[in-house]
């Protein structure tokens, strides 16, 4: 699925972020938190991109695997696969 990713926010203390992003093209908006990596250098390696990625609007490619535990997510120039904490907004199909 592919989806405009429209907010980001960190949360440092629980190591995690939270996205908020607009499914491309029929609108739906949804929101994943998601498990920063442990080691601080790529922690915050991931976090600058995601807040780059909100601040752009960017649309990514977001996949879920592992029986929706994990998400893998694609902007073209960089590409993640973090542990899944929550997704609210859609629907399993």
């Amino acid at each position: 699925m592919q989806a405009r990713v429209v907010f980001c926010e960190p949360e440092l203390e629980r190591a995690s972020v939270t996205l908020d992003a607009v499914v491309v093209p029929e609108g739906t908006p949804f929101s994943m938190r998601l498990r920063a990596p442990e080691t601080a250098v790529f922690r915050n390696l991931t976090m600058a991109v995601l807040s780059d990625w909100a601040d752009d609007e960017l649309v990514i490619d977001v996949e879920f695997k592992v029986n929706g535990r994990r998400a893998a997510l694609d902007g073209g120039t960089a590409c993640f696969s973090l542990e899944l904490e929550s997704v609210c907004g859609l629907v399993a199909s």
